[in-house]
Parts: C-alpha cells; sequence; structure tokens
C-alpha cells in the first residue's frame, strides 16, 4: 500500500448518511463489494455479500442494537 492509494470506497444513497454499500478495493485478487441491508428507520441490520462461486448474496453480519441505539451485538465483528 503506498500514500495515496485508494483502499475502500462507498456507495451513497440520496438521504443524509443513507450508505448503500462499501467496496475494497486495496485487494488486488478480490474487489469485493458488501451491501448494508437496514430496517424501517434506515438502521443497518445487515451487512451481504455476493458469492459469485455460488450465485448467492450471504448476510455476513448482523447488527443487533439496543433501544437507544447502541451496539450491543452483532454476529461477525471482523
Amino acid at each position: 500500500m503506498q500514500l495515496g492509494h485508494l483502499r475502500q470506497r462507498y456507495l451513497w444513497g440520496p438521504a443524509v448518511d443513507q450508505i448503500f454499500a462499501e467496496e475494497n478495493v486495496d485487494n488486488r485478487a478480490d474487489e469485493t463489494v458488501q451491501w448494508t441491508l437496514t430496517d424501517h428507520l434506515n438502521t443497518v441490520r445487515d451487512i451481504a455479500k455476493y458469492d459469485s462461486g455460488s450465485d448467492m448474496t450471504i448476510v455476513v453480519n448482523h447488527l443487533i442494537y439496543d433501544a437507544f441505539g447502541r451496539d450491543t451485538g452483532e454476529s461477525n465483528f471482523s
């Protein structure tokens, strides 16, 4: 990684703080795109990734919040 090289980029929606996807462009072999899945309040609840080998989209992380919006757990925090 050299100074000034792009590592990640984001696809933003028209609303304030509305993120649709995060793309890892640092990994030369596999440019991974992770899609955010939101609830009715536009809170990110799941992160999904498309697997071209199986031609399926899978949830790679599920986020859990308390009534005050604090992160209380997730299925895969790596």
